[in-house]
């Protein structure tokens, strides 16, 4: 990553440029590297984003033109040259021309995303005769929307670029098509943004702010378990380092055997978790010590202490009342039910319900209790975090 700076600033686009071109050649010089890491200069104001764009879009335009011109000079001979480096080289020419023949000229702007498809399409297009204009068109916005989605990953994870790039690397081909589905799932929102009023209502400390924090301070975090690495002690007891990130963020956390052998299955879930620990700034940054490790869902049944159901004057039917059963039932969990009954003399009765009937809060459960009590009719009484 220090190396890839270093080069971009001191050759800046035209290393893009370079990069991208080499690419589109067929050399093994993977570009999305060089493009998240210009994206990531460009939220930082290093470089210009736009700039950087029109030079990709340029550069793959300029590398990709030779090899529709050989498809339109020599044909299907250069799709067979290009497919020999397959294992099943008439598999490969035949699973090209079906997916161009299937998409059409609409198949290059998703080319870039596909593994081995992005070199053989200019040359299958080519062969097949489509015109240079339409080639230039879908060839440019294939290449805006695949550098694009490089320097955006680079803008949005600009403080955690060299865990994307290593990830990117573990993706092997793979890799376009990851940073697609990766940008798509931040695009469409991040699972911590669902579940902030819980999070506003816990003592969390988000991993931007721990910069601020002493050396040793305790402190818990809540994200989202990006990866984790399991060793063994000398001991020949097992432990974990995980990484962890939030909306802010990307922090190293620790597991001990203790905690890990209790706890391991909450590493291996996709749900979001809540970190306790110390921290412990180090040379090579900061990282958690962790004490506790608990997933959100665990503490939200403890912080949604009791729902309380508040039923006016029009809602004391027998009918009502029995509806009112069956949502509780179909909603059982660990969150105790408190009903209020109100009279039309202004007295209050307030019972807990059966633990039969007890509740996990979601919002589907409020929606049913709203439908059938009234809007405000569902309150929850909440707890501090222990």
């Amino acid at each position: 990553m220090e190396q890839l700076t270093g080069l971009l600033a001191q050759y800046g686009l035209a290393l893009v440029f370079a990069n991208v071109l080499l690419t589109q050649l067929g050399a093994p010089v993977p570009a999305i590297p060089t493009l998240i890491v210009a994206g990531a200069l460009a939220q930082d104001g290093q470089l210009s984003a736009a700039a950087a764009l029109v030079v990709a879009v340029a550069a793959s335009l300029a590398g990709d033109l030779p090899w529709f011109a050989a498809g339109r000079a020599y044909g299907h001979r250069v799709l067979g040259a290009l497919c020999r480096i397959a294992i099943e080289p008439d598999s490969c020419v035949k699973q090209t021309e079906d997916r161009f023949g299937r998409w059409g000229a609409s198949s290059l702007m998703f080319a870039k995303f596909v593994p081995g498809f992005a070199t053989v399409a200019p040359p299958i297009a080519g062969a097949l005769r489509l015109g240079l204009t339409p080639f230039l068109a879908y060839s440019a916005v294939g290449a805006a929307l695949w550098a694009g989605a490089a320097l955006a990953a680079g803008m949005i994870f600009h403080a955690q670029v060299d865990w994307l790039l290593d990830w990117i690397e573990s993706m092997g081909s793979g890799a376009a098509v990851a940073l697609g589905l990766a940008l798509g799932f931040y695009i469409t929102g991040h699972p911590l943004e669902r579940v902030q009023d819980v999070l506003g209502r816990l003592s969390i400390t988000t991993i931007q702010a721990l910069s601020e924090a002493q050396d040793d301070a305790e402190v818990t975090i809540a994200g989202l378990v990006m990866s984790k690495k399991i060793t063994t002690t000398r001991r020949g007891d097992r432990m974990a380092y995980a990484r962890i990130e939030d909306l802010t963020g990307t922090l190293e956390a620790i597991i001990f055997p203790e905690l890990f052998k209790s706890h391991a299955a909450v590493l291996d879930s996709d749900e979001p978790v809540i970190i306790t620990g110390t921290l412990d700034r180090g040379d090579q940054g900061s990282k958690l010590k962790s004490t506790r490790l608990q997933s959100l869902a665990e503490v939200q049944a403890r912080v949604n202490r009791q729902m309380r159901i508040t039923l006016g004057p029009s809602a004391l039917s027998v009918d009502q009342l029995v509806q009112l059963r069956a949502v509780l039932a179909r909603h059982q969990g660990p969150c105790p039910v408190a009903v209020t009954l109100r009279h039309p003399a202004q007295r209050e009765a307030t019972i807990l319900v059966d633990r039969q009937y007890w509740v996990t809060p979601t919002p589907a459960l409020q929606a049913d209790i709203e439908a059938l009590c009234g809007a405000g009719a569902l309150t929850i009484q909440a707890a501090a975090l222990t």
